[in-house]
This record gives structure tokens, sequence and C-alpha cells, in this order.
């Protein structure tokens, strides 16, 4: 509530702290919404690859295209990210 974001908070995860800090998968709001099992694995995959490896934004999106099975919610993901204007919370 009471961090300010500068940069673009990626779709499916979960925000908090102060500096703001992306923390993990909102599994909940993605089974709410209907996304089955498989997709919230694989985004599940894509979070570990795009803040947990320490790889930068553009070589986690090169990975998660080549190791991750293609998905509706993972290319959302990677289109938000490849769209993004100010970047994305690490």
């Amino acid at each position: 509530a009471c961090s300010k974001i500068v940069k673009d908070c990626p779709p499916f995860m979960l925000v908090d702290g102060h500096p703001p800090r992306v923390r993990g998968v909102n599994v909940i709001g993605m089974e709410r919404r209907g996304i089955d099992v498989a997709s919230r694995e694989m985004l599940k995959k894509a979070h570990r690859i795009l803040f947990r490896k320490g790889f930068s934004t553009q070589q986690a999106v090169e990975e998660i295209r080549e190791s991750l099975e293609a998905c509706e919610a993972t290319e959302q993901l990677l289109a938000f990210i490849e769209g993004s204007k100010r970047g994305i919370l690490k």
C-alpha cells in the first residue's frame, strides 16, 4: 500500500515491499480467473527464470522462449515485458 512503483508490474505476479519487488506468482488470482494448472506451472517456471536466475530481462525472455512450452499465459507475460517502455520490476 505504501510502495511507490516506478516500473511496470508484470501480469500474474505479486508485488510487495518497500522498495517494491516481485515476490511470487498470484496463484489464487489465476485460479479465480480460470487459468488451467499447466499454464500456472509454466508461469511459475517463467517467474523463476525472470526473477531468481540472475539473468537480465532480455536474457530471461530468450531463456523462457527456448526452454518453456508456449502457452497463452506465458505469451501474454512475454508480450507485456517486450512492450514495456519503463522496464519491469525485478
